[in-house]
């Protein structure tokens, strides 16, 4: 996770949501961020702009 945050500043945002809401956030984040909160975010970005 640490390691993660040297070159993915993307999981900084997993860590924000992990301090402020652990019981939800954290636990959901914590179990797919390296399949899916990736690709979340890419889709997020996509339909953002």
């Amino acid at each position: 996770m640490i390691f993660a945050l040297k070159w993915n500043p993307v999981y900084f945002i997993n860590f924000f949501f992990t301090v402020n809401n652990p019981f939800f956030y954290g636990k959901l984040l914590n179990t797919f961020e390296y399949f899916y909160f990736p690709i979340a975010i890419v889709s997020f970005f996509k339909k953002s702009f």
